[in-house]
């Protein structure tokens, strides 16, 4: 939630918050742009299925490096949301 609350205050300063999307199972990717200072990543779930274990990689791979993690569920059901907000 620190990384949510630092895009928080960067939008209140009317700062450019600057992220990516992420549409790929290797989270080595979601770590490249982490390195590099994107504020956060959007990882796809919609378009691409992904395992628990991609999720957890990915979410991990962002806040090691203080970016935010946002998952795109596939469907607006709880079964797909309750197992991401477990994590």
């Amino acid at each position: 939630m620190k990384q949510i609350k630092k895009i928080r205050e960067k939008l209140a300063r009317h700062e450019l918050v600057i992220g990516t999307h992420i549409k790929t199972p290797d989270p080595s990717i979601t770590e490249f742009f982490a390195l590099r200072g994107v504020d956060f990543v959007w990882i796809d779930g919609e378009h691409i299925k992904m395992t628990g274990d991609i999720i957890y990689g990915h979410t991990l791979a962002a806040q090691a490096h203080g970016t935010a993690a946002i998952y795109r569920v596939p469907w607006n059901k709880p079964e797909y949301a309750k197992p991401v907000l477990d994590m």
